[in-house]
């Protein structure tokens, strides 16, 4: 499947005929691999590591002011606490296994098997409930925009919110890692085949394939795409009609405000579009795999294996744009990124009358000419 993006056919057995005279413990190399290192090797891995240090500087910057956690940026938060998750699993899970192929290395393989479950989980727990989290995130920020009044009941339940997308999250790919089992070949001991990966007795269960088909694919990948899609279609139309009332509005205060939830919903649009456009191709292999997945795993295998990695490196690519769309659509966010990166980088300066102000920015924004 498609939704298995963090783990495709980079390890796993072959389908296919083995040649005339090969052995038990010959291995057959996998097609396309010098395309599939350059893909997933550099780019991804490369994309992976600017995503890690991007979003632990994000997540560390949100979770250490209160103002920030007790906000709708909590979210924002989160998302960039899983985007470095699933960064930090994307190297050793996806860029290792694709490097194992290419060399051809034994000792490599059995490292990676060696922390191959834990890594799965972390990788599909944190995908999923990002997923969720943007759902969430989305529906509040529609009902602000459509109703302020909201804001009170929503400010008081919002760790409860945070906290049901992650958990459903957890719930729905919980039993992802125990789909597959690793097999000891004492007999190829010192070669590639001595590990192998196949179905478990779970995976093979028709009850069980149900639901991982017909219900978990839905819950967690298509039913989010497109409650994301309507959602944020809603508040595009919601901010364009605020720009009016933006435009008409008197008093600084009350521009402040309106100022302050354009950028807020503008961010959250942008984030989502950010994981629509990475999760097109995936929905599109999704439903191909609903149609005809024999006809596609076996006669567009090449083409598969590919698909899957740019499923993959969709996902991180779109965790590093992230931090980026924060931000460009906040000037609190590049404030607290400047002030942040100058406390560390630059020498403290002098406490004088100038001092006091030094890491103080006054925008027109952060203002309150009526207190």
């Amino acid at each position: 499947m498609a939704e298995n993006n963090m783990l495709n056919y980079s390890l796993a057995p072959v389908e296919s005929e083995e040649p005339e005279g090969s052995g038990p413990c010959d291995w057959i190399p996998l097609p396309l691999v010098e395309t599939r290192l350059i893909i997933v090797g550099f780019f991804g891995t490369t994309v992976a590591v600017i995503s890690i240090i991007e979003n632990l500087v994000f997540s560390i910057i949100l979770f250490k002011k209160r103002s920030y956690r007790s906000s709708h940026t909590l979210y924002i938060g989160l998302i960039a606490f899983f985007d470095f998750l699933i960064a930090m699993a994307y190297i050793p899970l996806m860029s290792l296994s694709i490097f194992v192929d290419y060399t051809q290395n034994a000792t490599l393989l059995k490292a990676w098997y060696t922390y191959m479950y834990p890594t799965i989980m972390i990788s599909h727990l944190a995908m999923t409930a990002s997923s969720f989290l943007m759902v969430v995130a989305s529906w509040e920020r529609y009902r602000i925009t459509r109703d302020p009044m909201a804001t009170k009941w929503l400010n008081k339940n919002r760790v409860k919110i945070a906290l049901s997308a992650i958990i459903s999250g957890f719930i729905t790919k919980i039993s992802h890692p125990m789909e597959i089992k690793i097999i000891h070949n004492p007999s190829c001991a010192g070669t590639m085949m001595e590990w192998n990966i196949e179905p478990s007795a779970l995976a093979t269960d028709p009850i069980y394939i149900y639901w991982k088909v017909w219900i978990r694919s839905f819950i967690t990948i298509l039913i989010p795409f497109a409650l994301l899609t309507i959602i944020n279609l809603l508040i595009v139309l919601k901010v364009r009609e605020s720009e009016f009332q933006f435009l008409s509005a008197q008093k600084i205060s009350e521009m402040r405000k309106k100022s302050r939830t354009r950028a807020a919903a503008k961010t959250m649009i942008f984030v989502v579009l950010t994981y629509l456009l990475s999760n097109i191709l995936n929905v599109i292999m999704i439903l191909w795999e609903y149609a005809d997945s024999k006809y596609l795993e076996e006669e567009l295998l090449e083409f598969y294996m590919v698909a899957v990695d740019l499923v993959s490196l969709s996902t991180i690519v779109a965790g590093a744009a992230r931090p980026l769309i924060y931000v460009w659509c906040q000037s609190e966010f590049r404030t607290e990124i400047t002030n942040n990166l100058k406390s560390m980088f630059m020498r403290p300066q002098r406490r004088g009358y100038s001092g006091k102000f030094a890491n103080k920015s006054f925008f027109l924004e952060n203002i309150d000419f009526y207190r």
